[in-house]
């Protein structure tokens, strides 16, 4: 091998294929007399006058071995080529606690990655469902070999029910074992999805029945009732004012219990928690489930995570009608959960996603990808069940893959050697803190002896808070989340400098293959602007009564009202306000009517005349 050309951070060298076997995303050593350098192939080609091969520098050593990242110096063409051994590079990737990826493509080395990579906000994106399947089961077996707990919420499976059966004890099927409660939040999203056909006169009136079942639901000490029972409220109501708009309503909860959605006994939404606490790993399938209920069962299920306490890994398969920026925002600042996102390439909030994940697994997508330019040379060239793996956990270095089943035995002498090394850690981490109480008990100095009144004064002194520890903790500007406002927002701030984003591509004439490339790599370096905040911070609190604006222009002019104001409806007869209700923008009247009672009506929607 010898160089033939260096420009900024990329060599092209020229090679004899009769003597050396170089591979797209393999590694060469340049040995320069003052400094040496690793790089990356990216790119192959061969023509009349030989082979090429362009190579990226990623990082420089010394003689005594010592590796640092590529420090922007350029080899000497006299330099001497070498090619590097796949195992002594992935040697420098960190693996305390292993998980075997898979084999490097056309290199048959296996590729071990730290446990870290699920607990890193994975991304994968693939359109393929079968490479799907394989890489979960080598994920969710190694995981649990591991002694880690695993929730698999697949929207796919369909009649492929059975394809993780031996690898997953517990199997939870939405619809017919597993079902929704009827909540707080649950009765918001049938007033908010299942009414879309209905007008804003609709709504209001409907609205009432709402607000007393969730008052009423919130009463119970289980949070919930039956769904029969909402039902049979929703049919009670209709037989009594025959309002006509009760009618969608009606036929809205028929689906909704055909369907099996919602539960009419606690066991059937406890069945998640319970096999959460039981089985080491749990599948949610939701693939007989409408995909906008999906939404509402994955957040559910995200939900009961939290409670449990205990650390999960989730992996979970999002589509552009089962997800929304709410669910984003709710799976990515869970507590206990650690997730891996699948989704395709077209998913509308893949941008999103790749901005707050941080390793990626990127299998071979239909269509030339935009959002993945920078690693377009690779994924044009991927063969089938071959996927590219990268992030923090394998240094920024993009790795080719072959995906297949991973044998038993290729990782469990490794996570019973980490258990071993678990287990010897946390041994020597009680000795040292034993260590440390013996020696503060030698060596702290008794105390000297106070009389009662002495040490009742002391007492108070340190338990008092004086007028300017008040003033600092009024100055402590503390958001909904329970986090200071300051540290989120560094937070937010040191996440936004690790994005990089790949820039819209612009037509351009390239003179060679070897400008193509390094136009292509200049483009990686290109910063990308702030993180778009697509998961706010702070979220609004649920309202106790679901409002929703008007989308026509209002049909009635109420008149200015106060508390205490007599007022007429033209359905409900005299009244009188007894309460003002301001909610955003709108004001909401609560009025007790002589013949109907209290009623909590719209004055844009209803026409309420003051007498």
């Amino acid at each position: 091998m010898q160089i033939v050309e260096v420009k900024n951070n990329l060599v092209k060298v020229s090679y004899d294929t009769s003597a050396e076997s170089l591979i797209l995303a393999g590694f060469i050593i340049i040995k320069d007399e003052l400094l040496s350098f690793i790089g990356q192939i990216v790119h192959l080609e061969a023509n009349s006058n030989g082979n090429f091969a362009v190579a990226k520098l990623l990082f420089t050593f010394n003689d005594n071995g010592v590796i640092t990242n590529y420090n922007g110096a350029i080899p000497d063409f006299k330099s001497l080529l070498e090619i590097v051994q796949p195992e002594e590079l992935l040697g420098l990737l960190p693996a305390q606690f292993p998980i075997v990826i898979g084999e490097l493509a056309q290199q048959k080395t296996l590729l071990k990655l730290d446990r870290s990579l699920f607990e890193d906000k994975l991304l994968v994106c693939s359109e393929k469902e079968e490479d799907n399947y394989t890489l979960i089961k080598n994920c969710v077996r190694q995981l649990v070999y591991s002694g880690k707990k695993v929730l698999v919420i697949d929207s796919s499976l369909g009649s492929n029910d059975s394809i993780y059966a031996e690898n997953i004890e517990g199997h939870i099927i939405a619809g017919k074992n597993f079902k929704l409660p009827l909540n707080y939040e649950t009765i918001n999203f049938i007033y908010e999805k299942g009414l879309d056909d209905a007008t804003a006169e609709s709504k209001a009136l409907i609205q009432e029945i709402f607000l007393e079942v969730q008052n009423y639901v919130n009463t119970l000490p289980e949070k919930f009732i039956p769904f029969e029972t909402f039902k049979d409220v929703v049919d009670s109501q209709y037989e009594e004012l025959g309002l006509v708009e009760l009618v969608l309503l009606k036929n809205k909860l028929l689906k909704y219990y055909e369907a099996g959605v919602f539960a009419q006994e606690q066991t059937e939404f406890d069945s998640l928690k319970t096999s959460l606490e039981q089985k080491s790993a749990t599948i949610l399938d939701l693939s007989g489930i409408d995909e906008k209920i999906q939404r509402e069962m994955i957040a559910h299920a995200y939900s009961v995570i939290s409670q449990l306490g205990n650390d999960v890994y989730v992996i979970c398969n999002v589509g552009d009608t089962n997800s929304d920026k709410k669910l984003l925002k709710q799976i990515f600042t869970a507590k206990n959960v650690y997730s891996t996102i699948i989704c395709a390439y077209s998913y509308k909030y893949l941008k999103e996603l790749k901005q707050l994940s941080k390793n990626l697994i990127l299998f071979a997508p239909i269509q030339q990808q935009n959002d993945f330019a920078g690693y377009n040379t690779f994924l044009s060239k991927l063969n089938p069940q071959e996927f590219i793996i990268y992030g923090p956990a394998t240094h920024n270095l993009p790795l080719i893959v072959k995906l297949e089943e991973i044998a038993d035995s290729r990782f469990k002498n490794l996570t019973q050697e980490q258990a071993r090394t678990e287990a010897q850690n946390s041994k020597e981490n009680l000795l040292d803190e034993q260590i440390k109480r013996d020696v503060d008990e030698i060596y702290t100095v008794p105390k000297v002896e106070k009389n009662l009144e002495e040490e009742f004064a002391a007492e108070i002194v340190e338990d008092d808070l004086t007028e300017d520890d008040l003033d600092f903790i009024e100055d402590l500007h503390i958001n909904e989340d329970g986090f200071l406002d300051e540290v989120f927002d560094e937070e937010k701030k040191s996440i936004s400098k690790e994005v990089l984003s790949e820039p819209e591509e612009k037509e351009t004439e390239e003179t060679d293959i070897f400008s193509n490339v390094l136009s292509q790599q200049a483009k990686e370096l290109e910063i990308e602007p702030p993180t778009i905040d697509i998961l706010p911070v702070k979220m609004a609190s649920t309202p106790i009564v679901p409002i929703y604006s008007a989308e026509i222009e209002p049909k009635t002019q109420s008149d200015a009202l106060e508390q205490g104001d007599s007022v007429a409806h033209s359905k409900y007869g005299k009244g009188t306000v007894e309460k003002l209700i301001t909610y955003g923008s709108k004001t909401l009247c609560s009025i007790n009517f002589d013949n109907v009672g209290r009623r909590l009506l719209d004055p844009t929607l209803a026409e309420l005349k003051k007498i």
